[in-house]
């Protein structure tokens, strides 16, 4: 009677453990391999500074929040520029893996007010105070290129689907 006792206890400890691995949870565990709530993990994303033999990398893929009902995080590339002396764009271009969010930060390096206009499906104007900077997060694109204008003038682009890097 002993033994059977026994048996039965280890065969409930058991299948608790099975069920406990069947992952009923409605959170994300924090074995899932994108990222955990509020961390911040690091990526990249490249921008080109001149020419083709030229190229600076901006690393820092952010990711915020708990995971979605499908599992994705919310993670967000930074895509950084600055407006210098005659509207010009530092870097002219940034890349970014496609779908991802991009969070497109504009700086005036030259101390003047500025309009800066983002051509994607749903357009994205930021208006960037003198010295100061203006940032819009962009929802996931598709791959392709997307000019950025300032002041009317087109100055630079947004490349999706490029592999983060140099």
């Amino acid at each position: 009677m002993h033994r059977r006792r026994i048996r039965v206890v280890v065969m409930c400890v058991l299948a608790a453990a099975a069920l406990e691995g069947c992952g009923g949870a409605k959170h994300a565990s924090s074995s899932s391999s994108a990222a955990g709530k509020g961390s911040s993990s690091t990526g990249s994303a490249s921008t080109a500074a001149g020419g083709p033999s030229s190229s600076a990398t901006t690393t820092g893929l952010t990711t915020t929040g708990p995971a979605s009902r499908r599992g994705a995080s919310d993670v967000r590339i930074p895509a950084s520029f600055t407006i210098g002396h005659g509207g010009t764009l530092t870097p002219p271009t940034v890349s970014a893996p496609a779908f991802l969010a991009v969070q497109l930060t504009v700086a005036s390096g030259d101390g003047r007010g500025h309009t800066v206009l983002l051509e994607t499906p749903r357009r994205k104007a930021l208006r960037v105070p003198p010295g100061g900077r203006a940032s819009a997060l962009v929802a996931g694109l598709r791959a392709g290129r997307y000019p950025i204008e300032v002041d009317g003038a087109p100055r630079g682009a947004l490349m999706i689907g490029g592999e983060p890097g140099p």
